[in-house]
């Protein structure tokens, strides 16, 4: 220590000997210490010396202005119990604050004087402490400040904190029974920082700001993050294809502030349409939900833009390698009042990066657009223009006049747009394929604290998706003409829902409203040439829709769901109940064991429509039976456990599905069968989902493995017997690993699952008359594509600034990393071999995203 002081004093220069007194300003939010150093020895130029164990992990929050040198320090590093020593007003000193033990005792006791025995006793600071024994009663020798605070907990009732001196004369501390609020005494955290359980247990609650990086992902995308769950897979690698086990895309209720949205998607599917930057959180149902929720069988992921007001402006803004984003909150109305506009464009019109190379190849593959991009442009006689972006606006307004009202109204606009034209020398022709995604919508709510148990929201939403795709042929030569085929798919969806809360008495609460869903859906097929034509088919569904839940806590360790949502429209003659269910039992505060059960009725869902360019639509229809468009239905039950202790964490779940109402037109079925008529069918789907989780301070691990099994059943499929689903993969396993060191977040994922099904042709015949062959297939789905496995990673740098409030980061990750040549379909075609002057029958194969690179760049203030 001694010869510390004496390498720091040889070093001290002469002019730092001034009597003027320095002082300094702090605005730091749970900053990394060392980052907290870094900025504070740039801007002030002062040298701390500390050993690198001391302030490892360590975070602080500390806002101040002009503060003496000596205050200002004592207040940023008492909380990481560092104490200081300042040898003049440049040079600091860090040292672990020497506390000596305190002896800490005290008896835990319920509403009724019962003895709780393993209630925790916890440093808030410190994050050490102890646990009661058998008769309710502690001692512990604690290494803490006396007005440290201590945090007292038993599972079923409320918490309680007090400070470390009160516990000195072993007090008997009284805890108040807790009604609802199993999760206060849990370890809330599911997976990572920012992957949490919800309230209800039901449910899994994502935070993109806490979400620090995502393997092969430069943002918390909340459509990618949902596929780090068990369960939750993603057959053809898209953000929007989630398979939630044994479900179809479509089969997911996906909402923006309470808006149904059918566009998910940028780029095919590619890119999610959710600004990350602008979500609060996001609430994702894998199995049974609540019956507030309908219209879907498979799982809701509820996402909600900010939804509280920020205490100053934030601005956010940001470029990786397909688009660029800004977003923007303002609080105003001494903080009553917020209001947050947001925007991301691609430029992938303008700049062809690595990314939106990698990503075309995987869309337009077996395209008219990956036919044009593979040719050579040299010795063909055409050329072609491609043209591609999208956009996606939001804007919402938050205003809280007093504790009893909140008022909210949300804005959205998704837009995709490509343009491909060919111009062929030759022939003097002119062909043109437009696609036009857009899906726009708004929601306005009212939430009201009528008394302490009794609340009610009122949400009023609309939505309208016009999803288009044009083409026009031109012909520049002399008696030449213009045609062209339009196919236009829209839907308004006009919904009104009333929410009601009452806590009838303590341990029991009734969850009881109505909700009015209007949907028009309308396919439209117009024919511009000489004899024109047009073909329109409208459907309506007017859909009203009760639902009511009773939560009870039978006793202090089991709770009790028990719902009914009861839908009724003219369109479908009689009323559609759906009974739901769910129990969750808490052995201790380390155990939960849960089981679910519940009907589901889905009345909107997509079909396929083959089309010249070679992305097939998917188009929204609406059930009918007057045109055989069946209603959708799933009963399922799910079992299973959560075991959470410290940093270690093990869960395991099965389920089964009783499907009906499917679709032999479902996309699905794509590149698996030649369709020739519409079937109604049957399926089942079971499996287990498996996660284990541990977590080294700074370093954490987490593997997920699923196995599960789909089959369908159809009359014009394998002789009227089950066969795997098409997205039918038994197993499915991830492994992640995340680092954070210093201003580095590094993480990485490991997938391997089985490869998909599907159905393999063995002959083919041509017909005298006819120009397309007919092929003979195998039963169905009885082969599979070979194994899948990928490795993904990123690595972000956070940026320090002299100017505060300034962050920034800049990161690299990348899909694939060592180029996995993995197969998303095979398809069958015949060729005439010029050899043997005959037909042969051939296997084309699909492959999914090859490596992928990205890069980002991101500031915040």
């Amino acid at each position: 220590m001694i010869l510390r002081y004496l390498i720091i004093l040889l070093f001290l220069p002469l002019p730092f000997l001034s009597s003027a007194q320095l002082t300094i300003s702090a605005d730091y939010k749970d900053t990394p210490l060392s980052q907290a150093i870094g900025e504070l020895q740039s801007e002030y130029s002062l040298v701390f010396s500390y050993t690198d164990d001391l302030i490892q992990d360590k975070v602080i929050s500390a806002s101040f202005q002009e503060l003496e040198l000596e205050e200002g320090l004592d207040l940023i590093f008492e909380q990481a119990g560092i104490e200081i020593e300042i040898i003049n007003e440049q040079y600091i000193v860090l040292r672990t604050k020497t506390i000596l033990p305190i002896q800490l005792c005290g008896t835990i006791t319920g509403e009724n004087g019962q003895k709780l025995p393993f209630a925790s006793v916890l440093s808030l600071r410190t994050l050490t402490g102890t646990q009661t024994n058998d008769e309710g009663a502690f001692r512990w020798e604690a290494k803490i400040n006396l007005q440290d605070t201590i945090a007292i907990s038993y599972v079923g009732y409320l918490p309680k904190k007090l400070t470390a001196a009160r516990l000195l004369n072993c007090p008997q501390i009284q805890l108040k029974l807790q009604s609802f609020s199993f999760s206060e005494v849990l370890v809330k955290e599911y997976i990572t920082s920012g992957i949490e359980q919800g309230e209800s247990f039901d449910h899994v609650k994502l935070k993109p700001s806490k979400i620090s990086v995502v393997p092969g992902l430069t943002e918390a995308d909340v459509l990618q993050m949902v596929q780090i769950l068990p369960g939750v897979q993603s057959i053809d690698e898209s953000a929007t294809g989630l398979h939630i086990r044994g479900g179809t895309p479509d089969q997911n209720l996906i909402l923006w502030d309470g808006v149904p949205i059918y566009n998910s998607g940028h780029f095919f599917g590619m890119i999610s349409a959710f600004n990350p930057y602008i979500v609060e959180s996001a609430e994702i149902y894998r199995g049974s939900f609540g019956a507030e929720y309908g219209g879907r069988v498979s799982s809701v992921i509820d996402i909600h833009s900010i939804e509280t007001i920020p205490d100053k402006p934030t601005v956010h803004s940001g470029i990786n390698f397909t688009h660029a984003d800004f977003s923007a909150v303002v609080p105003f109305w001494n903080q009553k009042a917020a209001f947050m506009v947001s925007g991301r464009r691609a430029y992938t019109d303008i700049i062809e990066s690595p990314t939106y190379k990698r990503l075309s190849q995987r869309i337009f593959q077996k395209s008219k657009i990956g036919e044009a991009q593979g040719a050579d442009q040299e010795e063909e006689d055409f050329d072609y223009t491609l043209q591609f972006n999208f956009t996606d606006l939001n804007a919402k307004w938050l205003w809280q006049p007093d504790e009893k009202n909140k008022i909210a109204v949300s804005a959205f606009g998704i837009h995709d747009n490509l343009s491909f034209s060919v111009d062929n020398f030759d022939t003097e022709l002119q062909t043109r394929d437009d696609v036009n995604l857009d899906n726009l919508g708004g929601s306005a709510q009212w939430e009201r604290n009528w008394r302490p148990n009794f609340s009610s929201k009122a949400l009023m939403s609309y939505t309208t998706v016009r999803n288009r795709l044009a083409f026009y042929f031109d012909e520049q030569g002399a008696g030449g003409s213009d045609w062209g085929s339009t196919q236009l798919n829209e839907i308004d969806d006009l919904s009104f829902k009333l929410t009601n809360q009452w806590e009838y008495k303590e341990g029991l609460q009734f969850d009881f409203g109505y909700q009015w869903s209007d949907l028009n859906v309308k396919r439209q097929w117009i024919f511009e040439e000489e004899d024109s034509g047009e073909e329109e088919i409208t459907e309506h569904a007017s859909i009203h829709s009760g639902f009511l839940t009773m939560t009870s806590k039978v006793h202090d360790k089991l709770l009790l769901k028990t719902g009914l949502r009861a839908n009724l429209a003219r369109e479908y003659e009689r009323p559609y109940f759906e009974p739901r269910l769910s129990l969750t039992y808490f052995p201790d505060q380390n155990w939960q064991l849960k089981a679910s059960a519940g009907q589901f009725y889905q009345f909107i869902s997509q079909v396929i429509e083959l089309n010249d360019l070679g992305l097939n639509q998917e188009l929204w229809v609406l059930s009918s039976l007057d045109d055989n468009i069946p209603i959708a239905k799933n009963s399922q039950f799910a079992g299973g456990f959560l075991f959470n202790r410290g940093t270690f964490q093990l869960e395991l779940e099965g389920f089964y599905k009783i499907l009906s109402g499917l679709t032999s037109f479902s996309p699905v079925f794509i590149n698996n069968f030649q369709q020739d008529n519409e079937s109604e069918g049957t399926g089942t789907a079971w499996g287990i989902d498996l996660l284990l989780k541990k977590r080294w301070r700074s370093y954490e691990t987490w593997l997920s493995y699923s196995y599960g099994r789909v089959f369908y059943t159809f009359d014009i499929y394998n002789d009227d017997s089950p066969f795997p689903a098409p997205h039918d993969r038994p197993h499915s396993l991830t492994s992640v690993h995340q680092l954070k060191h210093k201003r580095w977040d590094f993480a990485m994922s490991w997938k391997l699952a089985s490869g998909r099904a599907y159905t393999a042709a063995d002959g083919f015949f041509i017909e005298e008359d006819d120009a397309f062959p007919e092929y003979a297939y195998n039963r169905a789905n009885e082969n599979r594509l070979p194994l899948y496995h990928r490795l993904d990673a990123s690595v972000l740098y956070n940026l320090a600034f002299k100017s505060n409030g300034l962050e920034g980061k800049i990161g690299i990750s990348a899909l694939n990393l060592y180029n996995r040549r993995n197969i998303l379909s095979r398809e069958y075609f015949v060729f005439f071999d010029e050899e043997v002057q005959s037909f042969t029958l051939e296997a084309l194969d699909r492959p999914m995203l090859r490596f992928t690179p990205n890069l980002v760049l991101r500031l915040s203030w």
